[in-house]
């Protein structure tokens, strides 16, 4: 019995170039999740629930995972939300830019650079245990809101307060929380710029500050359209309030009667 006969050259030509257009049409698909202004970034402590939350919204399974190593990498991947909403349907099944990022301060100049194509920060803390987790998430929340880019764009800003199933901590505590630690923070940055000189000029409050009217910092100062918090569990699917909060300010998931979502059919 003979072998099959090899294809011909012509026939490998033809299979590589429907894999390039394939290719190329996918990516053409993916570009407007990409646009200024249309992606989701995901920031926080280490082990608060970043990752599970990302997995949660990739394909709504992050229960059945088990244990989840912390993010090393950015995963940063196109994908439609699988997470429900409240009233327990899915999203439009537009594809978002969902970025999953690491908890270390070097990783922040890269995150800066993502904010341009930021519909949604979402800050994840945990209730489990507040007090570091809001520590290392004020850390963050300090660069991104003294940031020159952050407050040119004003990004909305959303505060998941994750682990509700095992947390006791209110939200409210936890803003507590977050306020007190980036007062404390922009204090202790403003007396130590006093000493510094950079390319011959020395720091100032307006490098330093989050709000410079004197006054102890509180969320309503911060240089974003809006702030709100939200209880939440990534790995037991209580993530509904997050999801309606990502359908009100991503333009391409926004109901078409709101602002967001006509301002998303305009593009």
């Amino acid at each position: 019995m003979q072998p099959p006969p090899l294809p011909e050259e012509h026939d490998w030509v033809l299979y590589i170039a429907m894999v390039a257009v394939v290719s190329l049409l996918i990516a053409l698909l993916a570009l407007p999740s990409m646009k200024k202004g249309r992606g989701v970034l995901i920031i926080g402590a280490e082990d608060a629930g970043k990752t599970v939350l990302w997995m949660r919204l990739q394909d709504g399974l992050a229960a059945n995972v088990g244990m989840v190593a912390g993010t090393v990498f950015f995963k940063d991947e196109i994908f439609p939300i699988m997470a429900t909403r409240k009233d327990g349907s899915l999203p439009p099944p537009e594809v978002v830019n969902v970025i999953d990022t690491p908890p270390d301060a070097d990783a922040m100049h890269q995150i800066m650079g993502k904010i341009t194509r930021t519909a949604v920060v979402i800050c994840v803390v945990d209730k489990d245990d507040a007090v570091d987790s809001c520590k290392l998430a004020a850390e963050q929340l300090y660069s991104l809101f003294t940031a020159d880019v952050m407050r040119k764009e004003r990004v909305p800003v959303l505060i998941a307060c994750n682990k509700s199933d095992v947390g006791a901590t209110p939200a409210s505590e936890l803003r507590a929380l977050l306020e007190a630690e980036l007062e404390r923070i922009q204090q202790e940055r403003t007396v130590a710029a006093k000493d510094m000189v950079v390319e011959g000029k020395t720091l100032g409050p307006e490098v330093t500050m989050i709000n410079n009217d004197g006054a102890p910092f509180t969320f309503d100062k911060a240089p974003s359209r809006v702030v709100e918090f939200v209880d939440c569990s990534a790995l037991h699917a209580q993530t509904e309030d997050l999801v309606e909060f990502l359908c009100l300010h991503v333009p391409q998931l926004a109901n078409p009667g709101t602002a967001e979502g006509k301002k998303a059919k305009a593009e």
